[in-house]
This record gives structure tokens, C-alpha cells and sequence, in this order.
């Protein structure tokens, strides 16, 4: 199938489907006000993954770990829920009998 930005049939394809598998990357959380790690402007591009998010470097300077954990928990509370992530949510709710996987 080719990829469609049609909301209406992306729904409608939804709606008929049997299960539902939502398999999605940094897209979506960029999508919804999220810094990416390796996108234009990623996090991994201003800083040294090895320096920040590993065990070696929490051990090393815990308070900067712990600074950049946190740094990325606030950016998920002031994050928007983008559209189909919405649709995905509702749908999850209103089909119990059908199984989501995201």
C-alpha cells in the first residue's frame, strides 16, 4: 500500500482492521514537540551519548544524569499528543476486543 496522508482512510483503514500494530520512531515524538537524538538538531549532536546515558557516566557525575533524565521528562509533560497518536489512544479504548500494540 503507498503511504497516504488521507486522515479519513487512515482511519477508515483502521476501523476495519482486525489487530492493530502502530510501529513508529522519533517521527512521532518530533511530531508532538519531542527533541529526536538523531535528527536535525537531535540530542546526540549536541552531546556525547557516552557522557550522559550510560551507568559509566551516572557513576561519574550522577547530578548530570539526572539532569538530562529529567530535561527529556519535562519535554514528555509539555509534549502535544500528535493527531493519529489521538486516533490510536481512542481506538485502543473503544475496542477492547481488539488488540493494540504500539
Amino acid at each position: 500500500m503507498p503511504a497516504s496522508t488521507d486522515m479519513q482512510a487512515f482511519q477508515a483503514t483502521l476501523s476495519a482492521s482486525k489487530n492493530i500494530i502502530a510501529v513508529a520512531g522519533a517521527g512521532l515524538s518530533a511530531a508532538s514537540g519531542i527533541p529526536t537524538f538523531r535528527g536535525l538538531g537531535g540530542l546526540w549532536r549536541k552531546y556525547d551519548a557516552i557522557e550522559l546515558a550510560t551507568p559509566r557516566a551516572f557513576r561519574a557525575n550522577p547530578s548530570r544524569s539526572w539532569q538530562f533524565y529529567h530535561y527529556r521528562r519535562e519535554a514528555a509533560l509539555r509534549a502535544t499528543l500528535w493527531q493519529n497518536s489521538r486516533y490510536l489512544q481512542s481506538e485502543a479504548q473503544l475496542s477492547q476486543d481488539r488488540p493494540l500494540l504500539s
